[in-house]
């Protein structure tokens, strides 16, 4: 089915929904498989499971979704459960035992949980520290539909009485006069950001500084070349 896709219907590629489930020598048969149809076709697997779990898909999927960084990036910025000295703790020691791992693709929701919004109190400002967060850090960032606009949900995904996570799934709003216009301009100027400087993509990251009293935080990336 999938070379079939690829093939007849000029697919780029697939995200692959619970990429657990199937045996890892599923995974290198169906990238052998896919690779011959299309040499340049991406695979993203959707893996909900340990970073030890995660670092096996290398050169068994060319990506996964990067569930931890996301529980990271949303305990920091909206619950505020965590400080930014374990925010650098979490990224020091998980990039460093990731870098063998697959590539990774970062995000701060999906269908399947809460709308960072929502569990930031609705305060666009936590959304927008997060967005620079996960734009300068180098998974590739994807965008939840909506989270650009500020799409908000009114009740918890826990609560089946509401619709359960159909309330994380409403409909993308249209009129753009309900749009916040701010925050999707600032999400244009994280893709530009991301596009024009090639650091970001690549380079290393270095914390430069961590307050965790004043709740401050920097680094910075570079290539070996300083840049």
């Amino acid at each position: 089915s999938a070379v079939r896709w690829l093939a007849e219907y000029d697919v780029s590629g697939f995200r692959l929904d619970h990429a657990v489930a199937p045996s890892m020598d599923f995974w290198v048969a169906f990238r052998k498989a896919t690779r011959e149809a299309r040499s340049d076709s991406f695979t993203v697997g959707e893996v909900v499971d340990s970073p030890d779990s995660l670092r096996r898909f290398r050169q068994r999927l060319d990506a996964i979704l990067d569930f931890p960084l996301a529980r990271a990036l949303r305990s920091t910025f909206a619950t505020g459960s965590w400080n930014v000295r374990q925010l650098d703790n979490f990224l020091n020691a998980y990039e460093a035992f990731m870098a063998t791992g697959p590539y990774r693709v970062s995000f701060l929701d999906n269908h399947d949980m809460d709308r960072f919004l929502f569990i930031a109190g609705n305060d666009v400002k936590r959304l927008k520290l997060a967005a620079l967060c996960q734009f300068a850090l180098q998974p590739t960032p994807v965008i939840y539909y909506g989270t650009e606009i500020a799409l908000r949900q009114r009740r918890p995904c826990n609560d089946r009485a509401a619709g359960g996570d159909a309330q994380a799934r409403g409909d993308m709003v249209w009129d753009e006069s309900q749009w916040d216009q701010d925050l999707l301009d600032f999400y244009r100027r994280l893709i530009r950001a991301r596009k024009e400087r090639a650091v970001l993509q690549s380079g290393a990251r270095r914390t430069v500084h961590c307050d965790p009293d004043r709740q401050t935080y920097a680094f910075v990336r570079s290539t070996s070349r300083g840049q």
